[in-house]
């Protein structure tokens, strides 16, 4: 049963989907915490605002690159 769910090109593109807007809201959520300068304390330590700002970086351009990947492999649903 599993074999076939994962080997259907429909769900692999919808998981895609899903990963890419997932990505895109991270991303926006912590490039927002970067210029936004809001603070946040994890465990009692302050986590710095540059942190945000690369994980930010880093979940764009995954959102990108999986973006590409699920235009490469028309059509979406």
């Amino acid at each position: 049963m599993f074999k076939s769910i994962f080997r259907d090109k429909k769900n692999e593109r919808i998981g895609l989907l899903i990963a890419t807007v997932m990505f895109g809201l991270i991303a926006l959520l912590q490039l927002w915490r970067a210029f936004a300068g809001v603070s946040v304390v994890f465990d009692g330590h302050a986590v710095p605002v540059w942190i945000s700002a690369v994980l930010g970086l880093v979940a764009l351009f995954m959102a990108f690159w999986m973006g590409m990947i699920l235009r490469q492999n028309r059509p979406v649903l």
